[in-house]
């Protein structure tokens, strides 16, 4: 995935600031578990498919989805 962390550990010199919220630096898991945009998207399909998220890491969320 091209975020600024994977991009800057190939070599590119960059200010790396979140696409989605603007504040903090831009990780696959800032992305995906950090991001007040993202934590308000999986609570919202927490609620529908009505699944518990674990939200520490990814592979809790999968294990909570798998269970269900």
């Amino acid at each position: 995935m091209p975020t600024d962390e994977n991009l800057m550990s190939r070599g590119c010199s960059m200010e790396s600031k979140c696409i989605l919220c603007n504040i903090n630096a831009e990780s696959s898991e800032h992305l995906f578990l950090a991001c007040p945009f993202s934590t308000t998207i999986w609570q919202w399909l927490s609620g529908i498919f009505g699944i518990p998220l674990n939200m520490t890491s990814i592979e809790n969320m999968l294990k909570a989805c798998n269970l269900h």
